[in-house]
């Protein structure tokens, strides 16, 4: 019976590099991935989240509508909807008016901001506002977590 025969270190190199070494690329599903190496850099196909989205319960509002708002002199919005986490929007905000919006919901047209319900005061069908807010406020931007072609995972991962 005859054993392995020992090769020196030099050698076994030698005859692994001279291997023809073609690695094939597959398109495989995320749950067949475990164990692979990417072949490429993965990018994020889209914005994440999708839309901009409100962070906060509250109103979403213009935010110049809201400028010169304070304890003794409120601006007064009237509310002209609801939005909720899930909904598609088809409203269009426009100059004086709110709209009743879910935190995760996405801001319908014309809106740049979202305050709180706890900060404002609603009155037959009307929001009093007590301080101005600044665009963007109470509000998550279309890509903010992850921005569209934003790298993932790197090749030889």
């Amino acid at each position: 019976m005859a054993f392995l025969k020992v090769v020196p270190l030099e050698e076994a190199l030698r005859v692994i590099n001279s291997l023809p070494l073609e690695p094939k690329i597959e398109e495989v599903k995320l749950e067949e991935a475990l164990g692979r190496v990417l072949a490429e850099d993965i990018e994020s196909p889209i914005d994440v989240p999708p839309f901009d989205r409100a962070t906060v319960d509250g109103y979403a509002v213009k935010s110049k509508d809201t400028w010169g708002a304070s304890e003794t002199n409120p601006v007064k919005l009237k509310v002209v909807g609801e939005i909720n986490a899930g909904d598609i929007p088809n409203i269009e905000l426009k100059d004086g008016e709110s709209i009743y919006i879910s935190t995760g919901a996405p801001l319908p047209k014309g809106a740049d901001a979202v305050i709180p319900f706890e900060e404002v005061d609603r009155e037959n069908g009307w929001v009093l506002i007590y301080k101005p807010v600044y665009p963007d406020y109470g509000v998550m931007k279309t890509g903010a977590d992850i921005p569209k072609g934003k790298p993932l995972l790197k090749k030889g991962t």
